[in-house]
């Protein structure tokens, strides 16, 4: 379940107990987010919105979380949009390394570690 490849901007699984695990996969750019990304992520959400879930954790691939907007490429969707897209009544971010405060506003409704 999930997406296969590692080349995809978001990877995400369902494991035996319920628990989703998403992950932000642009490292080569500090998980910036871009359309492509942006995309991915809300088709994640819509899938992973019909399982029977207590939970999903998102984290980022690489030495960052999140680093914000790709300034190489511009975004139409801004990040706290997404925050009406979830639809899983619990989610947690893994944060690691720094972030960008839009990394933030993205994480802010939910549990941050």
């Amino acid at each position: 379940m999930g997406q296969a490849t590692s080349t995809n901007p978001v990877l995400w699984r369902v494991d035996e107990h319920g628990v989703a695990y998403v992950t932000l996969n642009r490292p080569q750019v500090y998980n910036a987010y871009n359309g492509d990304m942006i995309a991915a992520l809300l088709a994640a959400f819509d899938k992973l919105s019909r399982e029977p879930l207590r939970v999903a954790v998102i984290t980022g691939n690489g030495r960052n979380f999140q680093a914000g907007a790709d300034i190489a490429r511009r975004c139409p969707t801004r990040p706290y949009r997404l925050r009406d897209k979830i639809k899983i009544a619990h989610v947690t971010f893994l944060t690691h390394g720094t972030y960008h405060p839009a990394g933030w506003q993205f994480s802010a409704p939910s549990g941050l570690m």
